[in-house]
């Protein structure tokens, strides 16, 4: 795969040796003819070096080296933009560069296209198509760094009489997903066939440090409040990050995804687990959310500082850590589905002591509705506490209506 670069050379010619002079350079078995103007065009070089000694000026220069390699650099020197077949052909010109000291061409090899072996497929494009911040620094930022270090500048090959093999960079990934990255970058249109595409493509993300791209790709909708007339953006719990959510008493948590995002959107918090509950306290006429495991470390990480006797950490006996969370919950808004039924508004209070008698056969202090998904606003108030709103739940009473929602193979 190939793409344009916005890679210019720098066509200005120094004069080092008289343009009209014509000099022999016998390559391998070839003999090449090129003008002073043509050498002295990527200058100083192996070849100025030598014609710019009078005693050499009618002297045929012989190098063992690759003829059909030296064909491409005499197309460079005399003018002509000049692009590596493959990764291989990328290596063979970058070592012969170095070698004869031709510092544009080793510009233009190290900043100009990014070559690749991906899956057994090779690949060329443009290195300003992944340069953009969060893209940048990336897999191939590092490999090209480390890639390109002269042969002469290390220590232990300092005496060496030519530049030793090198290896293209190949990489044991997927090709087609490397190319539906490399399309989604260039066009700035993700496409996305299911939720399992979507899941490879981020860990391909990950894999390259294509962060800004992950951030497109992650699972988001942005939709503007009618009623309040603020843009809200829904993000799953395990995708939001900690240093982009702000949380301040003059509203809602808002969220500013990182690399993309140019202003901050109030944060409609998205959480799916079976870690979620709703607390209904039916002789205190309360209810609050209690969510456990790896959802409740979650939320105190990403919403720390919180009061200390909201969350819990205990050790049990077998070494186990349990961990709970509770938070402070408003549902005057909340859309709930409650064992897929909607609900009415305030259906909760049915449940508390006197009353409704559709809900008196239900016992106990505490009725516990395990939410399936939910999805909430974070607001801080009475002096600081925080009280997640909700928006849209899904929520079951018992084992019956939660096999309901299994559904088969």
């Amino acid at each position: 795969m190939s793409l344009s670069t916005k890679y210019q050379v720098d066509p200005k010619i120094p004069s080092v040796l008289p343009f009209e002079k014509m000099y022999s350079i016998q390559i391998g078995d070839r003999l090449f003819r090129l003008s002073g103007a043509s050498i002295s065009f990527d200058s100083p070089s192996y070849f100025t070096s030598f014609f710019g000694r009078k005693e050499n000026e009618s002297k045929v220069l012989t190098v063992d080296r690759s003829s059909a390699v030296f064909d491409k650099i005499c197309s460079h020197l005399q003018g002509y933009c000049i692009r590596a077949d493959n990764e291989y052909e990328l290596m063979h010109l970058y070592a012969d560069a170095t070698y004869f000291s031709l510092q544009k061409l080793l510009k233009q090899l190290s900043e100009d296209f990014y070559y690749c072996n991906v899956g057994g497929l090779s690949f060329r494009f443009p290195q300003d198509l992944v340069a953009g911040e969060g893209n940048s620094p990336n897999y191939f930022t590092v490999a090209y760094q480390t890639t390109f270090q002269s042969p002469y500048f290390r220590g232990e090959l300092k005496d060496v009489i030519r530049p030793p093999p090198q290896s293209p960079i190949v990489v044991k990934r997927s090709a087609k997903l490397f190319t539906d990255l490399l399309n989604a970058l260039s066009t700035g249109r993700i496409c996305v066939d299911n939720e399992h595409h979507r899941r490879q493509l981020l860990a391909e993300c990950r894999y390259y440090r294509f962060l800004a791209l992950e951030q497109k790709l992650i699972p988001h909708k942005i939709q503007t409040n009618p009623f309040t007339h603020c843009e809200e953006i829904v993000v799953a719990l395990a995708d939001v990050k900690k240093d982009r959510l702000s949380i301040t008493c003059a509203g809602p948590a808002v969220y500013k995804r990182p690399f993309v995002d140019t202003k901050a959107r109030v944060l409609v918090l998205q959480i799916d687990s079976e870690e979620a509950s709703l607390l209904i306290h039916t002789e205190l006429s309360f209810v609050n959310l209690l969510f456990t495991g790896a959802t409740a470390r979650r939320l105190y990480t990403l919403l720390s500082p919180l009061d200390g006797d909201l969350y819990e950490s205990t050790v049990l006996e077998d070494g186990s850590v349990q961990e709970k969370l509770r938070m402070f919950v408003s549902l005057d808004e909340c859309s709930f589905t409650l064992n897929g039924h909607e609900t009415k508004k305030n259906w909760y209070m049915d449940f508390f002591a006197g009353g409704s008698e559709h809900t008196q056969s239900l016992n106990g202090d505490v009725i516990d509705v395990k939410l399936l998904r939910s999805q909430w606003t974070v607001n801080s108030k009475d002096q600081g506490r925080l009280w997640f709103n909700g928006v849209l739940a899904d929520g079951v009473l018992d084992v019956a209506h939660f096999n309901r929602r299994r559904g088969f193979l």
